[in-house]
């Protein structure tokens, strides 16, 4: 789901790319790469309050595990 969300990111689908990014982030909350490529859909949304949620969420879990 997070390939797939990248590749319609990629593509302007930002709509598309939010539903698949919100089922990777379900099925692995630990996918920092997730909400951060979020966050980046929500920007070019317009979105900027959900896209800093996103970013922070990505931020907490880096701090927890060190690692994207």
């Amino acid at each position: 789901y997070h390939s797939r969300g990248v590749a319609k990111n990629t593509l302007g689908n930002y709509q598309a790319a939010i539903k698949d990014y919100d089922q990777a982030t379900w099925i692995n909350p630990g996918l920092a790469e997730a909400y951060y490529d979020r966050g980046l859909a929500w920007d070019a949304l317009g979105d900027h309050q959900a896209a800093k949620a996103d970013y922070s969420l990505a931020v907490q879990i880096v701090d927890e595990f060190g690692t994207l």
